[in-house]
């Protein structure tokens, strides 16, 4: 049985944050084994970075007031090929777990991925109007810790697999 080792790491712009080791971590926080019984699953490592993870809460409040920007960058470091990559839809979670919303970004392709340690990476945004459920700054808390997972998606990756970040604060401006 293979593992599929996603480790995301967040960094936020403007903020003094660093990011999270090991020892920071509860268990299985920041990193998620997913397994397969399938031999061919290749064993790829996702990085999500972050440069904005902020809510506009100045009146008048837009319904999604949240803008997320980064870049996935996924290495392949099995020997297989890996794809093609793609993902569209993203989690925030509180760090407790619960979800609090959901939200899209821009379609990312990231192609086929070759084996033995390819990387792709590209940048996405989160798309406007897209965070469900749409309550203004009721929806997601401003300074305190979620987590953001995207999801992803192509051949050779067990279905469930995502990025997963470790907690960060949203930055929000009132």
């Amino acid at each position: 049985m293979r593992s599929l080792l996603l480790v995301v790491s967040a960094f936020l712009v403007g903020c003094p944050v660093r990011p999270p080791v090991e020892e920071d971590l509860a268990p299985g926080e920041g990193r998620q084994d997913l397994a397969s019984a399938d031999l061919a699953v290749a064993m790829p490592t996702a990085f999500l970075d972050l440069d904005t993870l902020y809510q506009d809460c100045m009146p008048p409040v837009r319904p999604d007031p949240l803008l997320i920007k980064g870049r996935m960058t996924v290495r392949n470091v099995s020997g297989s090929p890996l794809g093609p990559v793609g993902a569209s839809e993203g989690l925030i979670l509180h760090r407790d777990g619960a979800q609090l919303a959901t939200f899209r970004i821009g379609p990312l392709n990231l192609g086929t991925i070759p084996p033995h340690g390819a990387v792709e990476g590209r940048v996405f945004d989160k798309e406007a109007g897209t965070l469900m459920p749409a309550r203004g700054c009721q929806t997601i808390p401003c300074n305190e810790p979620v987590r953001i997972e995207i999801l992803l998606t192509g051949g050779n990756l067990p279905s469930g697999s995502r990025a997963r970040s470790a907690p960060y604060n949203v930055a929000c401006a009132f």
